[in-house]
């Protein structure tokens, strides 16, 4: 009978990385030591400085300091390239401005001047200033009028709460539409004066906007202009209708087409009006004051019910026309007059309403902003007055430089790659390349075609003998394991004190186990200690193999994990 052998195999799985770690630790310790010497030194030559410097650093306020210095040069630099970009364009808009002429450098330098003094007093930018004279070129005003423009605009922008380049867009076609604009500048400036102060009082005497009465002046001021209305007489209706909710162009068309049925009755709406007693011309064949017409057709109204006024009033002015009317007359002539009175009073309003708009806290961080503004464009002045001729001596230097010669080399370089490529195509080495890849692909199938079924064939042969082996050694894992079983079967039903021989009693068995433990050796301390930074797992598995011959061994195969493999054979005596 073939000896019984016992194999086992002990596996051990070390942390090889806890000497790193430990060195790792020891140089981080070092570090620490230094490092912490290091700052104590620091604090101390930093006391020397006093607390003052202490606490600037520690709040990195000379770093904080240097960056808003830094965006605030850049935002001026961008600001003072925005308002010098706004005036050149406006410039070159101005009627009558040459600007290569002396004359027209001097008046380009007012112009930026005019802007700059705006915005130093203002919330508003320079650049917006400049936005504002390039609205009045587009409009048509020469430089001068533009200038003597700028400073009342800001204040009816600041007023009505927009932009100067918004209100110089509405203010230019307002002077226009009420017939107000003049090529004297000094007459211009009042006449705007006298516009902008009405406008200022209606918007705070109503709820309306400056928008909203563009609108307005848009859609209906022309026609109250041509008929000799005056700018006074069309506001207070403006004023009566937006109480009434009738606002912007709504507002406009209204008194357009009520201005329109009055100047030129035809027809029943003639009939009811001369039957009302009303006359709308003098004798001179003029309009008369609409105030005036308004107040002989109140007092017709009165002597008529509600149904015949309704009916009137739809006969006169039609059913488009009934609601805008309607609310005039609501409001009371008597009421029109003395609302016309105090917009003809309304001087200095726009004034007035721009210095308490300026008082807000938003707008004051404006001016502040605006006030600084002017201060960083007088430094670029101070340094940077010869740039523009830097700026243009260096362009005129690129436009003068001549691409001729490259331009002309890279040509030769082209044309003698294409010779090349003519010539090789004229050889027919091109057709040679494309012949010899084309062949080359044919062979590469033709090849393929051979090698194919030859591995076709291998794989049919070698299939079956692949599945045989894989058949066999799981008959072999089978058998295996039903040996185990019946052994297991065995073993189970021999009595401890079995007297088959070789079999050891419980008695031998305890001092076998005795024996091998005191073999073993204690762990020392430091053995103990360095257990704290390493890890060891210990897996032991012990196989019977029946059939190995006396002194067989087992060998690791190189690279592999580390494997502790004993041959514990033959066994004991007691093992049969």
């Amino acid at each position: 009978m073939a000896l019984k052998f016992a194999v086992m195999s002990i596996f051990k799985a070390k942390d090889e990385q806890s000497k790193q770690f430990n060195k790792m630790g020891k140089n981080a310790k070092k570090f620490g030591e230094k490092s912490d010497k290091a700052f104590k030194r620091a604090s101390k030559s930093a006391k020397g400085f006093g607390a003052i410097t202490k606490g600037i650093l520690s709040a990195g306020a000379i770093t904080k300091g240097l960056g808003l210095l830094t965006q605030g040069l850049g935002a001026s630099t961008t600001a003072f390239l925005d308002f010098d970009d706004a005036i050149t364009a406006a410039s070159a808009k101005f009627k009558g401005l040459d600007l290569n002429t002396k004359a027209g450098q001097k008046t380009l330098k007012k112009l930026g001047k005019t802007a700059r003094d705006v915005a130093s007093k203002t919330k508003f930018g320079a650049a917006e200033a400049g936005a504002g004279l390039d609205f009045y070129a587009t409009a048509g005003f020469n430089a001068a009028q533009a200038m003597k423009l700028l400073r009342p605009t800001a204040d009816l922008a600041m007023a009505s709460n927009l932009g100067i380049a918004r209100t110089s867009d509405i203010a230019s076609d307002s002077l226009a539409i009420f017939g107000l604009k003049t090529d004297n500048a000094n007459k211009l400036q009042k006449n705007f004066k006298g516009m902008s102060d009405q406008m200022a009082f209606t918007m705070t005497s109503t709820n309306t906007t400056l928008d909203e009465m563009f609108e307005t002046i848009k859609g209906g001021a022309g026609i109250f202009t041509n008929s000799g209305q005056s700018m006074s007489t069309f506001n207070t209706l403006v004023r009566s209708l937006a109480d009434s909710s009738i606002k912007g162009g709504k507002a406009g068309t209204g008194l357009k087409a009520m201005m329109a049925k009055l100047a030129k009755p035809t027809g029943e709406a003639a009939e009811k009006l001369k039957e009302m007693g009303v006359q709308t011309t003098d004798g001179k064949g003029n309009f008369r004051d609409l105030f005036d017409v308004l107040g002989d057709m109140e007092k017709a109204y009165k002597k008529m019910g509600t149904q015949e006024g309704l009916a009137t009033t739809k006969t006169i002015f039609g059913l488009e026309t009934m609601n805008a009317f309607s609310a005039v007359m609501k409001t009371g002539v008597g009421n029109l007059r003395k609302y016309r009175k105090e917009v003809e009073n309304s001087a200095g309003s726009t004034k007035k309403m721009s210095d308490i708009m300026g008082k807000s806290l938003k707008n004051r961080i404006a001016s502040v902003k605006s006030a600084l503004t002017e201060v960083a464009f007088k430094f670029f002045e101070a340094f940077g007055g010869g740039t523009g001729g830097m700026l243009d001596s260096i362009a005129d230097k690129v436009r003068k430089f001549d691409l001729t010669p490259i331009i002309d080399t890279i040509k030769i370089v082209i044309e003698k790659v294409k010779m090349v490529f003519r010539t090789m195509e004229k050889a027919g080495v091109i057709d040679l390349l494309i012949q010899s890849f084309k062949t080359l692909v044919g062979v590469i199938k033709f090849v393929w075609k051979i090698a194919e079924p030859i591995f076709k064939l291998m794989w049919e042969i070698l299939s079956p003998i692949i599945k045989g082996i894989t058949t066999v050694m799981k008959g072999a894992e089978f058998l295996a394991k039903g040996a185990g079983f019946v052994f297991d079967q065995i073993g189970q039903n021999m009595d401890a004190e079995s007297t088959i021989p070789g079999m050891p009693t419980e008695a031998e068995l305890a001092k076998y186990h005795e024996d091998r433990a005191a073999k073993r050796q204690p762990p020392n301390a430091a053995q103990v200690q360095n257990q704290t930074i390493r890890s060891e797992a210990n897996a032991s598995m012990r196989l019977d193999i029946a059939g190995a011959p006396e002194g067989s061994k087992l060998t690791k195969q190189k690279g592999a994990d580390p494997v502790d493999v004993r041959m514990l054979g033959p066994t004991p005596s007691f093992v049969s």
